[in-house]
């Protein structure tokens, strides 16, 4: 079964469900992330991560309507539903509940016993042994997929959700089914593990649970409270801490004891993994949960702090405990429970995907233009450790560039700076077009009057083009006034600009240029345009240019007048014989 869902139309692409997973179980494609249920521990923490409800968990709703409507069903409720549905008591969750119709509601307590109970059984069994105790399903998982290797160390005894759901199946009538509610969403796949798949038969989380009493309109703050502790006696722990930690064992260790490690969260557990394999400690009893308790499970449903959780769950068994006047321990409840199977095997379901060679991998990270080490950033924004990490995770066909900021920026970049120069460039000859050209030249008028630096204009005609288009058709045409821009474009300076005015109009802009240099480049231009054989329809042609300089004076006021000006000079060299420049008189007439 598919424990965690990806919707995709809610994904947007941030990537903040790759960043937070510890296994990387997310596969994405054209954009789209997607759990992959064979690499996933089932966490919960991309359902936390995800903003836009991209990623849930699957639901039981409908199954566990469809077990109310032929069965008898318990309800084994977590402990931290105290803090879930606060200010709702305990006392009204349980009136609740039977309002949707669950015939009777349990805790997770008796389990817990029995588990700390074996637990200290397996310590005497395997003394001096190194020994993982782990009652999260999330963790269990990890090892089974990530580090088989350590299964070995991994103790054999079932959790106490599955514990209190054996012990039910046997002690209520036969058929009855079993619905365990809490904040792990490992614990749905907890509850199909083949080993101990007989146990539950439902998972909700607290938040489907809230979602079933808003369809049935319950609210539970106005119901009268299922007074359970008239019924039944508080039943008081002998073995176990939260958890089904053996309280024998915990009084036996310091936290600074070497042979003693407590672990929270999946990295804190990979790293302690590698020292143990790397040969750095050798703990002989290692205490791991992926979360800070269940009470900071990915489904608790509450907006509180942990430590406000934390402080109303302690607070409300203090009262209980207190208040109640009926008590029992479990030393005399233990003669009376059923036997149950408390042992397991775990089996490995170890991941194996294909590893790139270096070449390959070479290959991969250069389509990102990460050609040497300077390259990786390894910034971390894509939600892999490095770059070499995502090149291999694209090897696999888990991750794409695109989640690579840094490269999908640069390309961005890339982009702009294209778009800008389609913007300013003429398409047929790669010159500046006339848009930029007056940009450019309103620009070098103003530095020019500011600064008082020389500034020159060369306006240039084709001689004679229209009949070169009748004579030999537009696309000729067209060949021949992209040749006259490249001879423009090898003859200038960089700090000059070409532009292609109109039609057969082309304009120069020379900086820092007066009139005499700027009639040599005109001449230099002329010159090199009339000893160029331009080949037309296989035939020799000779084409020749008319260009009109002329230079910033201080009677020109404006850009149009200086523009006016060399087109006059440009008219007046072509009147004059064409193939020839002239330059502008000091006059503006």
């Amino acid at each position: 079964m598919r424990v965690i869902e990806s919707i995709e139309e809610r994904c947007k692409e941030c990537y903040g469900c790759v960043r937070i997973c510890p296994v990387k179980a997310i596969k994405v494609r054209d954009g789209q992330a997607e759990v992959l249920d064979e690499k996933c521990i089932y966490c919960g923490r991309c359902i936390n991560a995800c903003t836009q409800g991209a990623k849930q968990a699957k639901t039981e709703i409908d199954l566990v309507k469809g077990l109310l409507s032929s069965r008898q069903v318990v309800v084994i409720l977590a402990s931290e539903c105290v803090a879930s549905f606060y200010p709702a008591t305990p006392a009204q969750l349980s009136a609740g509940l039977e309002k949707l119709g669950f015939f009777s509601v349990e805790d997770t307590l008796l389990g817990e016993e029995l588990v700390a109970d074996e637990y200290t059984k397996l310590f005497k069994e395997r003394a001096g042994e190194p020994i993982i105790r782990s009652t999260c399903p999330a963790v269990v998982t990890w090892l089974e997929k990530y580090y088989p290797e350590f299964l070995a160390y991994l103790a054999p005894i079932i959790s106490p959700v599955i514990a209190q759901g054996r012990l039910i199946k046997e002690m209520y009538d036969p058929g009855v089914a079993t619905v365990y509610i809490g904040p792990c969403i490992a614990a749905k796949a907890e509850a199909r593990d083949d080993p101990v798949a007989d146990a539950i038969d439902a998972v909700l989380t607290f938040d489907e649970l809230k979602s079933m009493f808003k369809e049935a309109d319950i609210n539970l703050e106005s119901l009268p409270p299922v007074d359970l502790d008239a019924v039944r006696p508080v039943l008081l722990r002998m073995f176990s801490l939260s958890g089904g930690f053996p309280r024998e064992t915990i009084d036996g260790y310091s936290l600074l004891d070497r042979d003693f490690r407590v672990i929270r969260g999946i990295y804190g557990i990979e790293k302690l993994a590698d020292a143990i394999l790397r040969g750095e400690v050798r703990p002989k009893l290692i205490d791991v949960l992926d979360c800070d308790g269940c009470v900071g499970g990915p489904a608790m449903g509450s907006n509180m702090s942990i430590y406000a959780r934390k402080n109303i769950i302690e607070q409300y068994y203090k009262e209980k405990s207190k208040s109640s006047p009926r008590k029992v321990n479990f030393k005399q409840i233990l003669p009376r429970l059923p036997w149950i199977e408390m042992r397991r095997e775990f089996t490995s379901k170890e991941v194996k995907l294909p590893f790139p060679t270096e070449e390959e991998l070479k290959a991969i990270l250069a389509t990102a233009e990460k050609h040497d080490q300077r390259d990786e950033l390894d910034c971390g924004a894509c939600g892999y450790e490095s770059c070499r990490e995502e090149a291999i995770a694209i090897y696999q066909d888990l991750a794409e560039w695109g989640m690579c900021f840094p490269f999908q920026r640069g390309l961005f970049l890339k982009v702009v700076e294209q778009l800008r120069q389609t913007s300013i460039t003429d398409g047929l000859t790669g010159l500046s077009n006339h848009k930029n050209f007056m940009e450019r030249l309103k620009v070098e008028f103003k530095r020019t009057l500011r600064y008082g630096s020389p500034l020159s204009l060369i306006m240039i005609d084709v001689d004679l083009f229209k009949p070169i288009n009748d004579t030999y058709g537009h696309v000729r045409g067209d060949e021949v006034l992209k040749i006259m821009a490249q001879i423009i474009k090898r003859n200038i300076r960089e700090a000059d600009l070409a532009a292609r005015y109109g039609g057969d109009e082309f304009a120069l802009i020379l900086p820092e240029t007066d009139k005499t240099e700027a009639f040599a480049v005109a001449e230099k231009l002329r010159t090199k345009v009339e000893a160029h054989q331009f080949i037309l329809n296989g035939n020799p042609n000779r084409i020749t240019i008319s260009l009109g300089v002329t230079s910033l004076t201080p009677d020109i006021k404006d850009v149009a007048t200086f523009v006016e000006k060399a087109d006059k000079a440009m008219y007046k060299a072509k009147e004059s014989g064409r193939n020839r420049a002239h330059i502008a008189s000091d006059s503006t007439d």
